[in-house]
């Protein structure tokens, strides 16, 4: 909550910053009609040149603050897990905590970060397989959007559980929490699946009685040509 509130903030300043930039740059054109005649008498003309240099670099600084990229947040987020992954790492080795704390802790961070580089995964492949959402196109623009998120919840699991087989593999979870976080992930993905599946039945139902009425339609034409 703290992270988003400062992302937040700091794009407010950008909008600030880049709208100081540009009212700066029209105060900075405005002011050539202003200069005195002397002075234009002693520097020549280009000294109408400076303000449009000044204009030219206040609005190519504002080009390059607003067009920065927003950290993603989930960056932060797997840093956070890493770093306390090594802490837990090194408090053993120095003795400061006991196998059975590290244990835990590593499990329980180990866990986050499979989680939150499931989401990475997922979001750089902008969501779940496009097969999967062509599959459901025929589905009603009001309940699309609901499917297609519960699509990327279900690619989100999907991904989360092979990380977790390979965290579980190369020995980062034990076999007892690699059990654990799959059962709970597999839990998930059948809940997921049972949802998407209601949309899909409850499309068909419509679809169905659409298709009824349509036919009732034209039977009752028929009806009145006889």
């Amino acid at each position: 909550m703290f992270f988003n509130q400062k992302l937040l903030n700091l794009t407010m300043n950008k909008k600030t910053l880049s709208s100081i930039l540009v009212l700066f740059a029209i105060l900075a054109i405005v002011s050539t009609f202003f200069i005195p005649k002397s002075i234009v008498e002693d520097y020549g003309a280009l000294i109408y040149a400076i303000p449009f240099i000044l204009v030219l670099l206040l609005i190519g600084f504002a080009i390059i603050i607003s067009g920065k990229k927003k950290e993603n947040p989930l960056i932060s987020q797997r840093q956070q897990a890493l770093n306390a992954i090594k802490q837990s790492e090194k408090d053993f080795l120095q003795h400061k905590i006991d196998k059975g704390t590290f244990d835990k802790l590593s499990q329980e961070n180990n866990s986050k970060l499979i989680e939150i580089e499931a989401k990475i995964d997922v979001e750089k492949n902008k969501g779940a397989p496009k097969s999967e959402i062509k599959k459901n196109s025929s589905i009603s623009s009001d309940k699309r959007n609901i499917l297609k998120g519960l699509l990327d919840q279900k690619q989100i699991k999907v991904t989360q559980l092979k990380k977790a087989e390979g965290s579980f593999y190369h020995r980062k979870i034990d076999e007892e929490g690699f059990r654990k976080i799959s059962s709970e992930i597999k839990q998930e993905i059948i809940t997921i699946d049972s949802q998407i599946k209601g949309i899909q039945d409850s499309e068909a139902i419509e679809n169905l009685k659409e298709q009824l009425k349509q036919s009732g339609i034209e039977l009752t034409k028929q009806k009145k040509v006889i």
